[in-house]
């Protein structure tokens, strides 16, 4: 493939894991690169070598004429396409690209590619997806926004790529972006300090769609559904009760069907829950359309133990059962956890966090409506979540001293639900949700 980079004077904005990885791809290239940031030590500068000119800082006086010197920019997912340093390169036409357009530009062919959005549920489903093509025989590489940033995949040849999608990350792609199969898993508020309202985080997330082979919605989601179709795509429903692969009740057992095909009873499925098994359906769905065999997809189900921080009890110490959520970064990932809890005395329920201009409110009522349970609330906007149900709630400022209150209120039979609704930036910036996690484990493993 001929090398169009070399040479160019290529500017990137962000310096975080997709950051390096475009400076390690264009390096490749022979690029004259340059790198802006506009924290003034963001978290990875010592990992840049000195033959990369680096700017950094909002008020940096360098920056307006670094930008418009460009051949081409760059921008990495947490940069918002709304920032007004970029209009000094459209005014001048000069192209701006993500991570995600290059990675495009060079896999051949664009047909092995699958990718996942969704607002809750994607890291589950490409993981399920990844193992079931792995199981089949074949070669796949998965990341985006579940770690691994997609130039990073460049090093080896791989079957198929899954790539889970981030809205930060569809926000920024341009029509280069093309796939075998995009599925919409649901869409519900967040982000909304990012995105101006619920219907522009929404349109975001279905541009997934517009240049996919196999489009996946759910049929139980409204704003999953594609705005246009086109005539070269296939459209595929997955559903609860509906559409073309469903959950079906027989004998008070639950099973996973496509049409009229009964392809596994839930209870087979290593992860618990509704909100799991419509994510299994997802899988098949996806992994369908590249004709994996159910033999496949049904081992992974059967194996799959799930993911770190998602729905995962920790101890049953004592009789009382401890389940870390630290993943549940919106509203309606803690109503889902919250709802998946049925036999308990007393239920402690742990939130808080920064709430990233949500809405509260429903959740908020759904959980007044709920006999037994005590809400524990820090971080940030932690006095925001206090304030609709004081009289069933705590405040406390950080994790720990929330912890040290709780294990004093707690007796056999209870359950301790760490599912805050919120981003975990405003305390666990170097590793966010894991970070946060990883502290909530240690405070349960160090009750005697």
């Amino acid at each position: 493939m001929k090398n169009t980079y070399k040479n160019k004077k290529v500017t990137i904005f962000g310096l975080g894991r997709t950051g390096l990885s475009l400076i390690d791809f264009f390096k490749n290239k022979k690029s004259n690169i340059r790198v802006i940031d506009f924290k003034n030590n963001p978290r990875y500068i010592d990992f840049v070598t000195r033959d990369i000119d680096v700017f950094l800082g909002e008020n940096n006086n360098e920056i307006d004429n670094i930008i418009k010197s460009s051949d081409l920019l760059v921008i990495s997912p947490g940069i918002n396409i709304k920032l007004d340093k970029l209009n000094i390169a459209r005014k001048l036409d000069i192209e701006i690209l993500s991570d995600i357009d290059i990675f495009c530009k060079e896999i051949s062919p664009l047909s092995n590619l699958i990718a996942v959005t969704g607002t809750n549920g994607k890291s589950t489903v490409v993981n399920l997806v990844y193992y079931m093509l792995k199981k089949h025989g074949l070669n796949v590489a998965l990341g985006g926004n579940i770690g691994t940033p997609v130039l990073s995949l460049l090093n080896k040849k791989y079957d198929y790529y899954v790539l889970e999608m981030s809205s930060f990350q569809l926000e920024n792609i341009s029509n280069i972006f093309k796939t075998k199969t995009s599925s919409i898993l649901n869409i519900t508020q967040d982000h909304l300090d990012r995105h101006n309202n619920f219907e522009e985080y929404k349109n975001i997330k279905l541009k997934i769609f517009e240049n996919s082979s196999n489009c996946i919605f759910n049929i139980d989601d409204i704003n999953t559904y594609p705005l246009i179709k086109f005539n070269n795509s296939k459209y595929i429903s997955f559903g609860q009760n509906k559409g073309d692969y469903f959950i079906k009740n027989i004998n008070n057992n639950k099973f996973l069907f496509n049409k009229d095909e009964n392809i596994i009873n839930c209870s087979d499925i290593k992860i618990n829950g509704m909100h799991n098994y419509i994510n299994s359906l997802s899988s098949i769905s996806i992994t369908d359309t590249i004709g994996i065999s159910r033999e496949s997809q049904i081992s992974v189900l059967k194996e799959f133990k799930g993911l770190n921080h998602r729905f995962q009890t920790i101890s049953n110490k004592n009789n009382i059962e401890w389940i870390n959520d630290s993943k549940s970064t919106n509203v309606d990932s803690t109503y889902i956890a919250v709802k998946n809890i049925i036999n308990y005395k007393t239920l402690h329920l742990i939130i808080g966090g920064d709430k990233k201009s949500l809405d509260f409110s429903d959740l908020m009522k759904y959980l007044d409506s709920l006999k037994n349970i005590k809400i524990y609330c820090f971080g940030k906007d932690g006095e925001y979540i206090y304030n609709f149900i004081p009289e069933k709630s705590f405040l406390f400022e950080t994790l720990k001293e929330l912890f040290n209150f709780l294990i004093k209120n707690t007796k056999s039979g209870d359950v301790v639900l760490f599912s805050p609704g919120c981003s975990s930036l405003d305390q666990y910036k170097e590793r966010g949700f894991e970070q946060r996690g990883d502290e909530f484990i240690s405070l349960v493993n160090s009750i005697n």
